[in-house]
């Protein structure tokens, strides 16, 4: 993207592209002094992010073309085999949370059991407890990837066989994250970016786990660490409003 089509005091650090988060910030603030004839308190007050803020929002024009990068991704269009299908899907690159520098590696586990929906299990005495037990069994002797206090970007891939009834994607997800969780991983809490698949198969089940970090709560790539919008008059919803009476 030319530079020549935006003005002078636009960020140059926004036309890399892997930018800086601390450096774009710094370079706003550098615009926003030179361009306002203000000078912002060291570090900035919350009143003052808030001003700097709406004043990238009125320059739209400029800051949102460079805001947004575009990043290709290798998608695979034909497999030879549902197998390798499948293989694809649970090696997804997650673009939402990638971290580029530094980071933990990601680790993507296949576990040859068939999967099981917490609900059904409940109904057969044993049986939630007995697939807990398999998960562990799985990884015993394997040291836990991802210290407890990290944030998890996790892919579940659920194959489950095409015939027969079809069980509830999200109770499948919520026996596998119980069973793994202080496994692979810490508390099912530390989950902050969760998708889920499921692909149907003629014969075998199974589940694959894509795990990674993830820093998509840290907020280093946010301007103004508040809230700032009008929900455009929707009303909020309080659930006490709607509990029947008993």
């Amino acid at each position: 993207m030319s530079t020549e089509q935006f003005p002078q005091w636009t960020p140059s650090e926004l036309f890399k592209d892997r930018p800086e988060s601390s450096k774009i910030r710094d370079q706003i603030f550098a615009a926003y002094e030179l361009v306002e004839g203000l000078t912002l308190s060291q570090p900035p007050s919350l009143a003052e992010l808030e001003s700097v803020c709406k004043w990238v929002n009125a320059n739209d024009n400029t800051f949102l073309p460079l805001f947004v990068k575009y990043h290709r991704t290798l998608k695979r269009v034909y497999s030879s085999s549902l197998s390798e299908k499948i293989s694809a899907l649970a090696q997804h690159h997650c673009s939402i949370c990638t971290i580029h520098d530094g980071g933990l590696p990601t680790h993507v586990i296949s576990i040859r059991i068939p999967p099981i929906s917490k609900q059904a299990a409940a109904q057969t005495r044993g049986r939630r407890a007995a697939f807990e037990r398999a998960i562990k069994y799985r990884f015993a002797g394997h040291l836990t990837p991802f210290p407890a206090d990290t944030s998890i970007c996790l892919l579940i891939v659920f194959v489950v066989k095409a015939s027969g009834a079809q069980k509830d994607l999200d109770n499948m997800a919520k026996a596998i994250l119980d069973a793994v969780k202080n496994v692979l991983f810490g508390d099912d809490r530390r989950i902050d970016h969760l998708n889920i698949i499921r692909i149907k198969s003629p014969d075998e089940e199974f589940v694959y786990l894509n795990i990674r970090e993830t820093r998509l709560n840290e907020h280093h790539d946010v301007l103004f660490p508040r809230m700032l919008h009008t929900w455009a008059g929707a009303q909020p919803l309080n659930l006490e409003d709607f509990l029947e009476e008993t």
